[in-house]
């Protein structure tokens, strides 16, 4: 008898993993072609064929197989006449046009939040992997921002205390602590827990006032939003979120708009 609760690996746990290392996220293709197939076929259990075919092109550019990617998951097991394998077991499946691939039970009530949350996974690490040139502090910065305006502020913190706990630079390590306390801000805030929100906020605010020219990212406008936000937090129930933007203009527009308004201030004394 097999126990098929026996997974205890979260899906964020597998996004996060991805995130450190783009080259993975295949691993994340695989969970996300698993529940197209659950919507298609109606059924948790799902031919794994099919599931193999949907997901196979990466696996030309990766080393091992499709049995690598399902063992580093360990959140499927595998149903061959009647025979439940997982984990390394998996390695025994001899014929897969016939054996039948299911998610372990403990994710099947949960199933359509989850399905939720790995289509925004794979939006972000598809937007990530478009990315082009940069530095790796730039990408860890931009994934970080990107994680807190999509609001899944439980993956940021985790990611972001990650990033800081390796950082050697003091202006990171500040950046990041500043952007954990502003998921928290927000998760106390979705909470109705206004007071711990409202700490969280100022805490974050007081970090970044420290903090200037970073990845040309327009800080001093997303602490302003912040404290907008919680001057009165029960009336912004229908605004959106405090977000993180990059500064709108290269210096060089900058220069070419102070140019601009020192001619139309001339213009005007002369009026």
């Amino acid at each position: 008898m097999h126990n098929l609760e026996f997974q205890q690996r979260s899906v964020d746990s597998i996004f996060l993993e991805v995130l450190d290392d783009l080259s993975k996220k295949e691993v994340l293709l695989m969970v996300l072609c698993y529940i197209q197939l659950v919507r298609r076929e109606n059924s948790f259990e799902v031919p794994l064929s099919d599931l193999i075919r949907c997901s196979e092109k990466p696996h030309k550019h990766i080393k091992g197989d499709w049995r690598d990617i399902m063992m580093e998951l360990d959140i499927f097991y595998v149903n061959e006449d009647d025979k439940i394998y997982e984990g390394k077991d998996i390695f025994k499946v001899q014929d897969t046009g016939q054996a039948q691939v299911s998610i372990a039970n403990i994710y099947k009530p949960d199933f359509n939040n989850i399905s939720n949350l790995v289509a925004k996974y794979w939006n972000i690490v598809s937007k990530l992997s478009s990315f082009g040139d940069g530095s790796s502090s730039e990408k860890k910065v931009s994934t970080v921002v990107l994680l807190y305006n999509e609001q899944l502020f439980k993956e940021c913190i985790l990611y972001a205390n990650m990033l800081k706990e390796r950082s050697f630079s003091p202006t990171e390590k500040i950046f990041f602590d500043a952007v954990i306390d502003a998921c928290f801000a927000m998760e106390f805030y979705q909470k109705d827990i206004l007071n711990r929100a409202k700490e969280y906020a100022k805490s974050a605010s007081n970090k970044l006032s420290s903090v200037e020219n970073f990845y040309n990212l327009n800080l001093r406008g997303f602490t302003k939003q912040l404290d907008l936000f919680f001057k009165k937090p029960q009336k912004q129930k229908l605004k959106e979120f405090p977000k993180i933007h990059t500064n709108r203009y290269k210096k060089k527009d900058g220069v070419f708009s102070r140019l601009l308004n020192k001619i139309k201030g001339f213009f005007n004394k002369m009026v």
